[in-house]
């Protein structure tokens, strides 16, 4: 029995010397393949936002599509959580990055950041969509040319400031959870920030989007429509020649710029107002699969935000690659449903030499 001991002794002295420390197995609890997996997720998020981002950046025609700009800036919260979850799975891989404090920090302010910046810019389509859709006067004002930049700096400036503020790391080197160790001093109150942002931006993301929904509704509906050609039906534009007496009022009186069309045809309005309602809910379903792939694959994260210290690491781990898949769907969906998107894509990618 004493010669057992001795052996498990010098078993643990060997290990010492070697630089191996009692918590290895726990931290190398991930296997091979879901560490190659997860790698493999976290590149394609990086590789497929890069590219969304270069095409912002490169097609003017992009920019002065308000929609398509807003949507497509999704790339750079996508691209941040991306870069997060690369960080991540290198401290699992690395043994001098994982006690690096700096890195600790600097991985848990882009896994805080790029949350909260999809959860801003998700709000951003979601606001846009129903000033639009609902005919209000504050779209012009809001996201009016040059002013949509502005609208996005100041955001991604007071989100930054905002976490800034609340980083305070203990002076031992990480160990466990890194968010509690990056605001470690300021946890309780980072928190309670984390929770009040989340809900109020899912709270309005989700509450302008039903708005929405219900303006469709209400204005396609079937009596909307009729009252509506009943209105265009009265209507009545007089084409008669002018007396010979009045000629030369009549012709005085009208500018000749000034074309009187023929009214539309029944037939013919009512084709526009189904091109029309069906290039408004296409943009709508748009946003609502961006929103519902938001609410399935960050959701867990966010709603398990108060019980994060009770979580072990490797469920923590899985709840952030959700994020992450979500982060990588997204470029894929702009190409799926964006026809003009998926035209550049393709004239980039399969362009022929001239």
């Amino acid at each position: 029995m004493a010669n057992v001991t001795e052996i498990k002794i010098q078993g643990c002295q060997l290990n010492t010397s070697l630089n191996c420390y009692p918590h290895v197995e726990q931290q190398n609890n991930y296997s091979i393949p879901l560490i190659t997996l997860s790698m493999f997720v976290g590149v394609l998020a990086l590789v497929f936002n890069s590219c969304i981002l270069v095409l912002i950046v490169r097609e003017n025609k992009i920019r002065l599509n308000l929609y398509h700009f807003l949507v497509l800036m999704l790339c750079v919260s996508d691209f941040v959580v991306g870069l997060a979850f690369v960080f991540a799975i290198l401290r699992q891989l690395l043994p001098a990055v994982r006690t690096s404090k700096v890195f600790a920090v600097l991985n848990s302010m882009l896994m805080t950041l790029g949350v909260s910046l999809s959860l801003y810019h998700t709000f951003l389509i979601s606001l846009q969509r129903c000033l639009v859709i609902c005919k209000e006067k504050w779209n012009n004002f809001v996201f009016h040319e040059n002013r949509k930049y502005i609208v996005y700096v100041s955001g991604w400036i007071v989100i930054l400031i905002s976490n800034c503020l609340f980083i305070s790391p203990p002076p031992d080197s990480p160990t466990g959870d890194i968010i509690s160790y990056a605001y470690n001093g300021h946890y309780n109150a980072f928190s309670i920030y984390m929770r009040s942002l989340t809900l109020a931006l899912l709270f309005s993301t989700v509450l302008l989007y039903a708005r929405t929904i219900v303006y469709m509704l209400k204005t396609y509906s079937p009596n909307k429509q009729s009252n509506a050609l009943q209105v265009i039906k009265t209507i009545d534009i007089h084409m008669t020649e002018p007396h010979a007496s009045k000629n030369t009022c009549t012709s005085s009186s009208l500018p000749a710029q000034v074309k009187v069309k023929p009214m539309k045809s029944r037939g013919e309005q009512s084709k526009i107002d189904t091109l029309r309602r069906k290039k408004v809910m296409s943009t709508l379903y748009l946003v609502g699969l961006l929103i519902t792939l938001l609410l399935i694959f960050t959701g867990p994260f966010l709603v398990t935000q108060p019980w994060h210290d009770t979580l072990s690491i490797r469920f923590k781990g899985i709840l952030f690659c959700l994020c992450c898949i979500n982060s990588t769907l997204n470029p894929i969906i702009y190409v799926w449903k964006l026809v003009d998107i998926r035209g550049i894509v393709k004239s980039a990618l399969f362009c022929s030499k001239t």
